[in-house]
């Protein structure tokens, strides 16, 4: 896992609970970063 998916990840859990929108997009980003689970989740 890369340091900037690791950030995301991180930045998602922190958002979580109180900001959905926020965490989705850190989430997204995330996501973007492996092509693979790109193809899963799409």
């Amino acid at each position: 896992m890369t340091l900037t998916k690791s950030k995301y990840y991180f930045e998602a859990l922190d958002n979580y609970p109180y900001s959905l929108p926020d965490c989705l997009e850190a989430l997204n980003y995330a996501l973007s970063y492996d092509p693979e689970e790109q193809i899963r989740f799409v």
